[in-house]
């Protein structure tokens, strides 16, 4: 049997590679990986394009360069693995004739459970008093009661759908800013449509869970911080580019923001001197939303079967 070589960056997936290997056997798939299951760095990763067949990626940047080795080295089909696919030149891709899709609507829940963890621990500064406790002291902040509070919900995709039944499980009022409104539940008295930026003034709460485009870089900034009302708490599960971090610094140390959970970041890993380290009312993730071992197992294998009928149907 020809075995196809199978490059694969996804973290997630590296991590628990040795679940998928039946599967891969089975299509013919001899998986190219770092033998310490982590990323290649970039001059490593054009070496390791030039042996693979197809490719199955996380958060690599795969440009216009790394494409054009791909091509002229017989690599066609590769698979996102996962919904994000800001860090790939489609352009180049098409016009090169490299194939690429993502394994979308995987994620839905993982995320949107952590978002709501967010908001929770953003209300309740459960964060801060966990810390308390294991420096030797015994907090007691006054939170905020969910019930009543406004959230803004930008995206409304599969995670974003998932988010707003947490939220109205939570018996908050949401606003949704979403540019595909006819997926738009409407049945809900306590959930409303509007373009952004309207009545983001009322919004106690905002919730990233939008793609990172053109339109949407940056759109949490200057101009929404100089509008949003004092004391707003920033949940970003989206996309790190979303939001101008910059401004985000600036307005947590005005106290214009009265906290923040992060998930993603502008660069990432996070910097060790990035300001955003100075303010303990920040929670820090690790782009990690969608890690857990069913969405895990539920993706890996979508990106299996996805980059196999690719590469199947350009034989």
């Amino acid at each position: 049997m020809l075995m196809r070589r199978v490059l694969v960056t996804s973290p997630p997936m590296l991590l628990a590679l040795d679940r998928f290997q039946d599967l891969m056997h089975q299509h013919a798939l001899e998986p190219i990986y770092h033998p310490e299951l982590r990323s290649f760095d970039k001059p490593e990763l054009i070496q390791q394009v030039r042996l693979a067949d197809g490719w199955i990626l996380g958060d690599d940047e795969v440009n216009e360069d790394v494409l054009t080795i791909a091509a002229q080295t017989g690599l066609r089909t590769i698979v996102k693995w996962g919904i994000g696919v800001d860090n790939i030149d489609f352009a180049a891709a098409s016009r090169l004739g490299v194939q690429v899709r993502n394994t979308p609507d995987m994620f839905g829940d993982e995320i949107a459970d952590l978002a709501m963890h967010y908001v929770t621990g953003l209300a309740r500064d459960t964060f801060q008093i966990h810390k308390g406790v294991l420096a030797g002291s015994w907090p007691k902040p006054a939170g905020l009661s969910l019930k009543g509070r406004v959230a803004g919900v930008v995206g409304y995709g599969s995670v974003g759908r998932e988010v707003v039944r947490r939220l109205l499980a939570a018996r908050m009022r949401v606003r949704v800013y979403t540019r595909t409104a006819a997926r738009f539940d409407r049945s809900d008295p306590d959930c409303e449509l509007l373009p952004w930026p309207e009545q983001i003034e009322e919004l106690d709460f905002v919730i990233l869970c939008c793609p990172l485009t053109p339109q949407t870089r940056h759109m949490i900034g200057a101009d929404f911080f100089a509008r949003c009302r004092s004391g707003v708490r920033l949940v970003n599960v989206a996309r790190g580019g979303v939001v101008d971090s910059h401004a985000l610094v600036t307005a947590l140390r005005e106290g214009k923001v009265a906290g923040a959970a992060l998930d993603v970041f502008e660069q990432e890993p996070l910097p060790a001197n990035d300001n955003l380290r100075d303010f303990e009312q920040v929670i820090f993730g690790s782009h990690n939303a969608s890690n857990t071992v069913d969405a895990v197992d539920r993706t890996s294998h979508a990106a299996i079967e996805k980059l196999v009928e690719l590469m199947d149907s350009g034989k």
